[in-house]
């Protein structure tokens, strides 16, 4: 079995904590960012923008796809930003097993939800850290108790 450098695998243990850390926030809160890409010239103006955000005990991924005029405030080409929807105790059927992959009624376009629970994003980032801790321990050569051979 390959073993990877020590500082490489510290470095992704650390990446995987934070990344827990943000995960574990989205059972009381609502955060994610939204990439947009708009082409606006043309005779079809045409607009794309997928969300993904995790959000009352779940991941979840809009995809938003849109034709027609142009909604104000958004720029030409590629954009980015962040959002978040405030504090919410997170809703007990969505946090263990609810699934979502459907579209959803939109004016002037299409959109389409995909949805999981949020233990299935934290699970595969619990791996690196629970090796970490593993690897610390080290065994003792203290085992048991000593025993005294006592000449005769």
């Amino acid at each position: 079995m390959p073993v990877m450098p020590k500082r490489l695998f510290n470095i992704v243990a650390l990446i995987s904590l934070l990344i827990l850390a943000v995960l574990l926030c989205g059972y009381f809160s609502e955060f994610g960012p939204v990439i947009r890409y708009s082409a606006l010239g043309g005779v079809h103006p045409h607009s794309v923008a997928v969300e993904p955000g995790v959000q009352a005990g779940r991941v979840a991924i809009y995809v938003l796809d849109f034709s027609g005029s142009p909604v104000r405030g958004y720029p030409a080409g590629l954009s980015f930003q962040g959002w978040h929807g405030g504090l919410r105790l997170p809703e007990l059927h969505r946090c263990f097993w609810e699934f979502d992959c459907h579209t959803l009624g939109a004016r002037n376009g299409s959109l389409f939800l995909f949805a999981f629970p949020l233990w299935c994003a934290i699970a595969p980032f619990l791996v690196a850290p629970l090796l970490w801790l593993r690897r610390r321990r080290r065994p003792s050569d203290d085992r048991g108790f000593a025993v005294v051979v006592t000449p005769a």
